[in-house]
């Protein structure tokens, strides 16, 4: 494994959105040392032609549309756990990988950003042409990481404490704050610090090619719902305790009776302050759970009504299946919109040419598909 700094000409990160990833830049001939290292994963000899070897620029110290960062010591950390971890479409860990990572160095921008940039590879074959010419042409043109944090170490930029309560030292406030939202003109954002995570349970778990890859919530491939639930989750927490803020806890050592009962009768309704809340939270998790599952069952089906309508006008399977990596919804639908124009134009088109021919009224119609009658959505 390769950590350094190398020349910011080679990538070009400034992008728009944070966290947004090219795949690679130019495609070159592996060298020496890199076959070396690709080796120990083969169980047989490539030459440099046999092998498809490119860097991904996968992840940065910058803020993202999540509110949080990596450190340069998680960075340090991902580029150390790379090699021997697969490449991925769409975080999809139930599909065979289609490439392994063998290294990985830390790399800096022109604007000063830090990046854990991994290199990887796959064997020139017929059976990965398409994902080849998909990554040449930029078709393929984005990454996300997915890897396994210490949660411990997420620690709230505004009070220093850690994000989730839990985790919080007994004699420490633990933090109040939501991500994203503002306390006193500053918004809540947090920071994987490496100086207060167990390092040896972080990992890069692997690197995907997605549909548009960014950072936050794709990065440990969570979703909406799990941050709307994480979100509710500790929204309860900060209510069911009236824990002070750092430096204003009272000192009890010498605390007279009637101070120590009065002190129970307040720890009794706190406690069912917290039943309360957790019951509450538990109803909306119930909630949130059945939206879920009817939300996922419809994408899957919108997805399906895709694939089926690209096979209709004469797409492969592999790429239908890249078109719908994406859970954006409102782009699913206008790519459904788009190919049911498209299967409508070919069966018009068809049914022309058949009306010169001896078929004619409602023969032709028969053979007309109407994309309509198929739409799940």
């Amino acid at each position: 494994m390769t950590v350094k700094l190398v020349d910011a000409k080679t990538f070009d990160a400034s992008k728009p959105l944070l966290k947004i990833v090219e795949v690679a830049t130019k495609a070159t001939a592996p060298t020496d040392s890199q076959i070396a290292a690709i080796r120990q994963y083969c169980r047989r000899d490539f030459s440099a032609d046999d092998l498809y070897v490119r860097q991904m620029m996968l992840a940065n110290d910058q803020y993202d549309r999540s509110y949080e960062r990596f450190d340069a010591g998680y960075l340090r950390r991902f580029a150390e756990t790379a090699a021997g971890k697969s490449v991925l479409v769409g975080h999809d860990y139930g599909s065979a990988p289609i490439g392994r990572f063998f290294d990985a160095e830390i790399t800096r921008d022109a604007q000063g950003w830090q990046w854990v940039a991994p290199f990887w590879y796959m064997p020139v074959s017929q059976g990965n042409q398409l994902e080849r010419d998909n990554i040449d042409a930029g078709v393929w043109n984005y990454v996300s990481i997915g890897f396994q944090p210490d949660y411990a170490g997420l620690i709230c930029d505004l009070c220093g404490q850690p994000y989730y309560p839990y985790y919080a030292d007994e004699s420490a406030a633990y933090c109040r704050h939501i991500k994203g939202d503002t306390y006193d003109g500053q918004t809540c954002t947090c920071t994987y610090d490496s100086t207060k995570s167990d390092m040896s349970t972080v990992e890069m778990v692997e690197g995907s090619i997605v549909y548009l890859g960014c950072q936050y919530e794709a990065a440990i491939a969570k979703s909406a719902e799990q941050g709307e639930q994480s979100k509710i989750w500790k929204i309860g927490l900060i209510e069911a305790d009236n824990k002070p803020p750092r430096g204003e806890q009272k000192q009890e050592d010498d605390m007279t009776i009637e101070e120590l009962q009065a002190k129970n009768t307040e720890l009794s309704g706190e406690l069912a302050t917290v039943k309360d809340n957790l019951t509450a939270a538990n109803a909306k998790i119930a909630e949130l759970t059945t939206k879920a599952e009817i939300g996922t069952k419809l994408l899957t089906d919108l997805k399906d009504e895709i694939k089926r309508l690209a096979t209709c006008i004469g797409r492969s399977a592999a790429e239908a299946e890249i078109v719908v990596t994406t859970d954006d919804v409102t782009k699913l639908l206008e790519i459904k919109t788009d190919y049911e124009k498209q299967w409508s134009a070919k069966q018009a088109e068809s049914g022309k040419g058949e009306g010169e021919g001896a078929n004619t009224g409602e023969d032709t119609e028969a053979k007309r598909l109407n994309p309509q009658q198929y739409s799940v959505i």
